[in-house]
C-alpha cells in the first residue's frame, strides 16, 4: 500500500501548534484504581471562534522518516481548514479540509489527493471527523458532552467519554480548566491517538495551548505504524474579519 496521503494527511493535520520543548508523550493510561471515587461537575475553558490562524514550525516522525516544515494554518468556524506547507522557502504542499472531504495538492511532483473522512477513517481502522480534528487543534474536548462529571486524579479531573467504538479519557487541568492530555483508543483495533497540550497562554480572552504533541498508532494491512508530530509556535491568531482560503487544482495535476 502507498503510504504517503497517510503521511500528508498525518503531517497536515496534526501540524498546529507548540513552542519551545515538546512534552513528552506516553502510552501510560491512568486507571480508576488512582482516583478518588467521589466525581466533580466541572467547567472545561474551550476556546470559541470565528477565523484562526496561525505559523508553525513543525516535527514529523514516521517509522525512519523525520521531518521540519514551515506550516500556516487558516481556519473558519465549523466550515474550513486551510494549510500550506513549505521547507527551505518552498511550498510543497497545501490543503483544505471541509466537513466531507480533505484536499491535498503536492506542488513539486504535480499531483493531487481527495479522501473523504469514511475513507479515511477505514484507511486508518480509526473514526475520524472535520469536528474532531477542529476539537484537536484548538484543544478542546474532542467530543461535545453535557455531562462533566470527572474523578480527580492527581493534579487532573478524569473526564471519560464513549463515541462508538472509541474510548476517550480526558484530563483537564484542575487549575486553569484546559484539556491536558487525551487518549483516546478505538475498539477491538486498540488503534490509538494521544494529545499533549501545555504551555498555556493567552489568546485573547482565551488560554491556548502553545506547546503540544501528537502520537497516533495504528494497524493497517497488518503492520502496526505509528506517526509522533509536534510543532513549535511562531505567531497565532482569532480574527473577526474573514480571511481567505486560496485553494485551486490546476487542470494538469493527476489525482493520486
Amino acid at each position: 500500500m502507498n503510504n504517503k496521503p497517510l503521511l500528508i494527511f498525518a503531517a497536515l493535520t496534526f501540524a498546529f501548534f507548540s513552542c519551545k520543548k515538546p512534552p513528552t508523550v506516553t502510552n501510560k493510561v491512568i486507571t480508576t484504581t488512582e482516583a478518588k471515587p467521589e466525581t466533580h461537575d466541572i467547567k472545561i475553558e474551550e476556546i470559541d471562534f470565528q477565523y484562526f490562524s496561525s505559523k508553525s514550525k513543525v516535527n514529523f516522525q514516521f517509522q525512519n522518516e523525520d521531518q521540519t516544515a514551515i506550516v500556516n494554518v487558516r481556519m473558519k468556524k465549523d466550515s474550513l481548514i486551510w494549510l500550506s506547507v513549505n521547507k527551505v522557502g518552498i511550498e510543497g504542499f497545501r490543503a483544505l479540509i471541509t466537513p466531507d472531504s480533505i484536499y491535498v495538492l503536492e506542488q513539486l511532483s504535480k499531483t493531487y489527493y481527495v479522501k473523504d473522512f469514511k475513507s479515511l477513517s477505514k484507511q486508518f481502522n480509526f473514526t475520524i471527523s472535520y469536528s474532531l480534528l477542529q476539537s484537536i487543534l484548538l484543544g478542546n474536548l474532542p467530543f461535545e458532552t453535557l455531562d462533566r462529571k470527572a474523578l480527580k486524579v492527581k493534579d487532573y479531573y478524569l473526564l471519560r467519554q464513549e463515541n462508538g467504538s472509541i474510548t476517550v479519557e480526558n484530563f483537564i487541568g484542575i487549575e486553569n480548566k484546559k484539556v491536558a492530555k487525551v487518549e483516546m483508543v478505538e475498539q477491538p483495533s486498540r488503534n490509538s491517538l494521544m494529545l499533549n497540550y501545555a504551555n498555556f497562554a493567552p489568546l485573547n480572552n482565551y488560554l491556548f495551548p502553545f506547546n503540544s504533541a501528537f502520537y497516533l498508532k495504528y494497524d493497517t494491512n497488518q503492520k502496526s505504524l505509528s506517526t509522533l508530530i509536534t510543532v513549535e509556535c511562531k505567531k497565532a491568531e482569532l480574527h473577526t474579519d474573514e480571511l481567505k482560503f486560496p485553494f485551486n487544482i490546476p487542470k494538469r495535476y493527476e489525482r493520486k
